[in-house]
């Protein structure tokens, strides 16, 4: 029999924790774009 686990309580929790500061997920947006030469 296998047993079923639910992280649903978790998951905002665990969803707060991954994310970056704004400013730093700027500067990878502006790196990345930068890498591939794209243009806006």
């Amino acid at each position: 029999m296998t047993a079923t686990i639910s992280f649903d309580r978790v998951s905002d929790i665990y969803d707060a924790t991954r994310g970056l500061p704004p400013e730093i997920s700027e500067q990878i947006t502006d790196f990345i774009l930068n890498l591939v030469s794209a243009t806006t």
